[in-house]
């Protein structure tokens, strides 16, 4: 055979062991997923955006009041339902709220736009609205709870900061957990793989992490060395847990979505020419109570990115920082807050009680 069919051979070769790599690995580490109920929510373009409803339980003091979580970037809504002990979702639930685990577009079980042509304000402006009037509507509340991770956190900032006041009348209150608003300043290895970012627009509409992250599971946890450690600090998090978050909540995401990003981390604007200080501000306006929760070791979303205390000074608002110093067990990481051994003592537990003394808030509005 010629040389050419012989590199043509091997070629074949790699993408099919490279196929079936992923294939075993993904069926592995995923593990089933049992909400009480799967909705579909349809936005004003026509995309069809998943919830996972966890029903409250009946004598939960709670009673009933709607929360909605909403994931980070390229993930989907089980990063609030990861398994016993690791359910941030379970835990309100059992409280007596009435849970909504949101599956952004192109994450999860909804809907992936054609050539991934969406951005972030697609999340805010198109996924939110429909979502949180699909819950007051079967609710029958006038407000909701929401807990965001990581970008959901910023995607809930977007939307009390919101000129129109639209935070105020669908918000009852708004937790934030791991979500930079002011990314200048962090890591320098951040700012670094920030700016490859228009070689990544150059070559693809999509990134594909929900691939390489499949491809790399196996090897998740082996190490515990860099670049893990920006996700997780090892100590707080197996090794087995990051490879089952690495299959079943990773997903690919759109250029479009870390394009605005990077704007927000390199230049502290929106891509869109908006300066931050703009959200900041809409937050000082905001009268709706919030909690904001940041782990020391925390390389994503660093604890002085996601202090809003000069913004809510005057506002209900609670800021807990995870870490030794503060009376954590430990410097909790950016995953480490959500699935991480210590959550459910040290992240859930004053999640729930927060937001228990504020669940009236779904149908009274509360002020500064």
């Amino acid at each position: 055979m010629p040389t050419a069919g012989w590199v043509v051979v091997g070629l074949l070769g790699f993408v099919l062991a490279t196929w079936a790599h992923v294939v075993f690995w993904t069926r592995r580490y995923t593990r089933p997923f049992a909400p009480d109920e799967r909705l579909m929510v349809e936005t004003n373009d026509g995309v069809r955006v998943a919830l996972a409803r966890l029903r409250p339980a009946p004598d939960g003091p709670a009673g009933g009041a709607p929360v909605l979580c909403v994931h980070g970037v390229a993930c989907n809504g089980r990063t609030f339902d990861f398994g016993p002990g690791r359910s941030l979702g379970r835990t309100l639930a059992a409280a007596g709220f009435d849970v909504y685990l949101l599956d952004l577009r192109g994450a999860g079980a909804s809907d992936r736009p054609r050539r991934w042509a969406f951005g972030f304000f697609d999340y805010v402006e198109r996924d939110v609205p429909a979502v949180l009037a699909a819950i007051k509507a079967r609710t029958g509340a006038r407000r909701v709870l929401w807990v965001g991770h990581s970008m959901g956190g910023l995607i809930g900032f977007e939307h009390l900061a919101a000129v129109d006041g639209r935070g105020a009348a669908d918000l009852a209150a708004l937790v934030a957990i791991g979500s930079p608003l002011n990314l200048v300043g962090t890591r320098a290895d951040l700012r670094a793989l920030a700016r490859l970012m228009p070689l990544v627009r150059a070559l693809t509409p999509v990134v594909p992490l929900g691939f390489v992250t499949r491809l790399l599971s196996p090897w998740a946890g082996r190490l515990r060395t860099y670049p893990e450690t920006l996700f997780v600090n090892p100590a707080q998090t197996p090794g087995a847990v990051l490879r089952h978050f690495m299959v079943e909540v990773v997903h690919d995401v759109s250029r479009r979505v870390l394009d605005e990003l990077v704007a927000r981390l390199l230049r502290d604007r929106s891509a869109t020419g908006r300066p931050m200080e703009a959200v900041r501000e809409g937050l000082a306006r905001s009268t709706v109570p919030t909690l904001v929760l940041a782990g020391a070791a925390d390389h994503i979303a660093p604890l002085a990115a996601c202090d809003l205390g000069a913004q809510r000074r005057a506002c209900d608002h609670t800021w807990l920082e995870l870490s030794v110093q503060a009376g954590a067990p430990f410097d909790f990481g950016h995953l480490d807050l959500v699935v991480g051994d210590a959550a459910p003592t040290h992240v859930y537990a004053p999640v729930v009680s927060f937001l228990l003394a504020r669940a009236s808030g779904c149908e009274t509005p509360r002020a500064c």
